[in-house]
Parts: C-alpha cells; structure tokens; sequence
C-alpha cells in the first residue's frame, strides 16, 4: 500500500477505491496486534490479485510458474510433496527425479507429477510413504517443531501488554497529520482574533494599562480563544456529521455562558448545577479572572443615591 500511503480515506467516489479499503481494514486489524488468529471470510475477494491460497487440480506450465510453494496431495489426500517449486520447478523435478520419476525435456511439470502420482507413471510406488522417508519430509517436521517450542517457549498470545494501543501518542501525531495539521493552523488565527478583540474593549472602558494587568487579560483572552475553538472541534471531532455538529454546538457554548455567574447570579444558580457545572464551567474561571485582574484593588466610591438609608431599630 506504499503508492496510496498519503491518500485520505474518503468516500469511494474520492477517496480510496473498495479494493483499497479492504486492504486497508485488512492492515489494520494487523497492526492492532491480535491476541488470537483472525478470522477472515474470504479476505482476498475484491483484491487486485495477490492470491494466498490458490487450489488447483491442473495448471499449466506458466500458471505453474508463478507460484513459490507447493503442496501435492494424492488420492484421499495424502501428503506427496511439500515444499519450494524453485525457479522453473527446478525444486521439484529434482525431487521426483531423484526419487525414480524424472521429468522429460519439454513436458509440463504439473502434468508429469500428476501421471506420476495417480497415473501411469506411478512406477508401482506409494509416493506418500516415499515423502514420509524423504530429507525434506524430516527437515519439514524439524521446522514444525521449532516452530511449536518457540511459540511455547514465548508468554501466552493473550497476555496484556499494558498498551491499550498498538503505537505511542507521539508516533500518532507525527502520522495523523491531518488532524495535527487542523490544530496547528488555527493557532496564528486565534491569536490575532485575541488580539483585535481585546483591543477594541480593554483600553476603552477604562481598565488599568500596566502591564502586569493588561497582560494578564490578554492572556486570559487568548485561552478564551483557544478553549472556544477547542470545544468546538471536539464537538465536530465526535459529532457524526455536520448537522449534528452545528446543533450541538451552541447548545453547550450556550450552557456554559448560561452557568458561568453572569447571566445567573451564584446565589441563584440551581443546586443541581451548582455543585458541578459551575465548578467544571472553564467560563466561569473566564469572568472571574478578568474582575480580579481588573479590579481587585479599584477604589469602590457610593454616593448618596446609591445607599440603602433606613432608621435601625432599638438594640
């Protein structure tokens, strides 16, 4: 898959075809390190090629040719051979040659070793028990073996690694890069967004301009960016298309302004969402940042009109 190794999945009609997304889910049902041997119902249908397992009952010489491994039963099925064909079959016609059944100049190898196993050329022989006394049928069971202690020699296949992924974040963002990308390239807009919209009130209602006030502000105007475009790409990150997103979105902006002690007073935010939301609301820590940098320290002057002047009781 290395030629569509930068292609976006897409859709069929643009995106990557139905023979490429086979393999692509075939990949990564791979790569997500099975525990046990998957089941795959006929995997290669749809494929461009690439047979894994191919059963025949007679190819022809050029057919014969493209493949590297066979496997040559008898009736009842009975192992004959099993093992590389080698370039031409040079493999397997030494095999039979060797064994009393050489294969004639310009005759088809698949052919011969059928006429030589179940036909005339059988020379009286039971090509299954000639396998079972072979070299090859020994270093065969040998490799089998090997193969069996080394499996039995590892920790079981379904022994948690402790991953729950088959790959590290950082690896991911380095090849999600899309996704990586979608973030990034927000980041220059948000911060000139943070800056046009902070000039055009800071400086005109007269907060303090020192710097160690005005600064604070504008920082908390940027995370205000960055927390209000975030939310609302994890909204459409999860939404299951745009509709939804669209719906979704001003829904939970419009709670969190609703629960952040500006529209509704502390004092009469509802116990259910008090306890909660209005300590997880990232707007409330918004609007109560701003008041302290702001005016934490300005002088509160009330004239006369704005007391409360009533005649105390006795005691």
């Amino acid at each position: 898959m290395h030629d569509i190794e930068n292609t976006l999945i897409g859709t069929t009609a643009a995106g990557l075809s139905v023979e490429q997304c086979k393999r692509l889910t075939i990949g990564v049902e791979l790569v997500s390190k099975p525990s046990i041997l998957i089941f795959l119902d006929e995997p290669t249908s749809g494929l461009d090629g690439q047979a894994v397992l191919v059963t025949i009952h007679q190819p022809s010489a050029s057919l014969f040719a493209q493949f590297d491994t066979l496997l040559l039963l008898a009736k009842g099925g009975k192992t004959v051979y099993f093992g590389n064909i080698g370039h031409n079959g040079a493999t397997v016609k030494e095999y039979f040659g060797r064994n009393g059944a050489p294969c004639p100049q310009n005759t088809n190898p698949p052919e011969h070793m059928i006429d030589v196993v179940s036909g005339s050329l059988s020379v009286g022989k039971d090509w299954n028990e000639v396998w079972l006394a072979s070299p090859e049928y020994t270093a065969m069971t040998q490799e089998l073996d090997y193969i069996i202690m080394d499996a039995a020699s590892k920790p079981p296949g379904t022994l948690d690694d402790g991953h729950e992924f088959a790959t590290p974040i950082w690896t991911k963002l380095k090849l999600s890069a899309f996704t990586t990308g979608l973030i990034v390239s927000e980041l220059p807009y948000l911060v000139l967004c943070a800056v046009l919209y902070y000039v055009t009130w800071y400086y005109t209602v007269g907060f303090p301009s020192g710097s160690d006030k005005a600064g604070a502000v504008f920082f908390v105007m940027l995370m205000y960016e960055f927390i209000y475009t975030g939310s609302g790409q994890a909204i459409g990150a999860y939404a299951p298309n745009a509709v939804f997103a669209i719906l979704v979105n001003p829904l939970v902006i419009g709670v969190l302004v609703s629960f952040c002690n500006v529209y509704v007073p502390y004092s009469q935010i509802q116990e259910f969402w008090l306890y909660w939301l209005y300590y997880l609301n990232p707007f409330n820590y918004l609007m109560g940042s701003m008041l302290v940098f702001t005016t934490f320290d300005a002088p509160v002057h009330c004239g006369r009109n704005e007391l409360a002047v009533f005649n105390t009781p006795d005691g």
